[in-house]
């Protein structure tokens, strides 16, 4: 693919199930292309340490929908959206002292969030209002981050498309 001298590279989980030597390798390659080529990089991942170590934005998505979207460094370090904040938590740490104290909300069918008619984490969040389950949230602006949450409301002003 870098044979053509590409000016954008789209990076789909490109390192799940490597082994952790070959993953930073990968990484540090890719991380050259960007600085050297000025290749324009998007990185799909799961992995959100390695996403904070490769991007300056990010955007976090549930059911295909956009929820957090900003600085890799706001929205990592100080997440809005209650889906980027359980996802945050759920990272594990070094130390026994520190270890996780959320709790995942299961609803009965994975269909029933597809189906939905307001936000499709509303079965899940922790935060969930009235209005929730029966609205969909719109893209709004909290401090720079782009953020697709009820729980801002009037706090925030409309985004526009970047």
């Amino acid at each position: 693919a870098i044979v053509l001298e590409p000016t954008f590279l789209v990076a789909d989980e490109p390192i799940s199930m490597l082994d952790v030597s070959i993953k930073w390798g990968i990484i540090r390659l890719l991380k050259r292309l960007v600085r050297e080529r000025g290749i324009s990089l998007l990185y799909i991942t799961h992995d959100l340490a390695t996403a904070y170590y490769m991007c300056d934005r990010i955007a976090i998505m549930f059911r295909g929908d956009i929820v957090e979207m900003g600085a890799v460094e706001q929205v990592l370090m100080a997440p809005k959206h209650p889906y980027t904040q359980l996802l945050r938590a759920s990272i594990p740490e070094a130390d026994p002292a520190h270890r996780w104290q959320g709790e995942i909300r299961l609803t009965d069918t994975e269909q029933d969030e597809y189906l939905r008619q307001g936000c499709r984490f509303a079965g899940r969040c922790p935060l969930v209002m009235d209005i929730c389950r029966s609205t969909p949230p719109v893209d709004l602006d909290v401090d720079g981050v782009h953020i697709s949450c009820h729980k801002y409301g009037e706090a925030a002003t409309p985004a526009h498309p970047a």
